[in-house]
């Protein structure tokens, strides 16, 4: 953890508001970003336009956890999973979190201009509307779920606008993948606050599929492999890409068992555990 490291209190404090000891939000958000890279190149790309995507999944990706913090403070004191993070625990003063907000945003915007396109600017504007209205969503409605599987994959389409590349079919099937795998991994989450969420009225996913939770999880990776199957055809992808996603596949049956009971810690392993898929599908991008 974190607070094991010899550094200050509130260098701690940061740390856990923008979930650096807790990077797994942060690699899920990298993946789809790597993937869309590594193909509209056929390999490594420009050093200059891969480190401005890099910086910008990680101040995305702070941002996020900052605004979910600052609006969800009055329900994370209630969840036995969040009741300790900085603001339900009074450990941060609000208007420092405030700024520290809005110079990521600016920050990232910078990244958005060097970038020099109207549409990934758009885009951008687009990922800052879902992230804002994200912690809103489980309050009135059961699919938060499908709001994060969007900001999520709109990394997807911003790339191949980058690198000049249209919205091709390959694009798209890069989207829905991402969007169907961001549902099945975040509902594994929404599992651990279930009986938390039920008790204060917060809506998820999870609730909303009830006992057909596990089926519908193991259906949405199904259907993110086949996606990657298809995206491997087209593209002429050798073995080991296929390699990878019959891993991918066995790390999903496993997740199964973790969940079966749907013990909090083992839900948030199973959930750990999308970032090997992750990493399994980029090195069969990269060496396929």
């Amino acid at each position: 953890m974190i607070d094991n490291f010899n550094i200050p209190n509130k260098c701690c404090i940061l740390f856990q508001l923008i979930r650096l000891n807790k990077p797994d939000g942060l690699f899920l958000l990298l993946w789809p970003t790597l993937w869309s890279l590594f193909i509209v190149n056929n390999g490594m790309p420009n050093l200059y336009l891969f480190t401005i995507f890099v910086l910008g999944v990680f101040f995305t990706r702070s941002i996020g956890c900052l605004i979910n913090d600052l609006i969800d403070q009055d329900i994370d004191c209630l969840v036995k999973r969040t009741k300790n993070r900085p603001f339900p625990s009074n450990t941060i003063n609000h208007k420092n979190s405030i700024t520290l907000c809005i110079i990521l945003i600016f920050i990232s915007f910078i990244l958005i201009i060097l970038l020099n396109n109207l549409l990934i600017f758009f885009l951008s504007l687009m990922a800052l509307f879902l992230i804002f209205i994200y912690p809103y969503i489980k309050r009135y409605s059961h699919f938060p779920q499908i709001v994060l599987g969007i900001a999520f994959s709109l990394p997807v389409p911003m790339v191949f606008i980058t690198f000049n590349v249209s919205f091709n079919k390959i694009c798209w099937l890069l989207f829905l993948a991402n969007f169907t795998w961001t549902i099945a991994y975040d509902t594994q989450y929404a599992i651990a606050d279930r009986d938390d969420d039920i008790r204060i009225n917060i809506k998820s996913t999870a609730i909303f599929f009830g006992k057909f939770d596990k089926f519908i999880i193991a259906l949405l990776q199904v259907v993110m492999l086949f996606l990657f199957l298809i995206i491997g055809l087209q593209m002429h992808f050798r073995f080991l890409f296929y390699f990878s996603l019959v891993l991918s596949l066995i790390i999903f049956i496993y997740q199964q068992k973790l969940i079966a009971n749907c013990e909090m810690n083992s839900c948030i392993r199973a959930f750990s555990y999308n970032n090997y898929v992750g990493f399994l599908i980029f090195i069969g991008i990269l060496l396929g």
